[in-house]
């Protein structure tokens, strides 16, 4: 079946969108605190693939822990 997408909420102040699952990938777009993300796929520990869904459905990568799940 459809799984739910997975949305998480950007925790930090501004979170930059790279193009690889990496510190030193090219900034795509940058996100603000609240912003909400659909969770695609766990890349690594550190960092997980979004699809940035007020951002023209944007993806990339961004680092995990500034990632929360949102608030109910």
């Amino acid at each position: 079946g459809e799984e739910e997408p997975r949305i998480m909420t950007v925790s930090a102040q501004s979170l930059n969108v790279r193009s690889q699952a990496d510190a030193s990938g090219e900034i795509l777009i940058t996100l603000s605190e609240g912003e909400e993300v659909e969770v695609l796929d766990e890349a690594t520990q550190e960092w997980v693939k979004v699809r940035c869904i007020g951002q023209n459905q944007e993806e990339g990568y961004v680092a995990a822990r500034y990632l929360t799940e949102p608030e109910e």
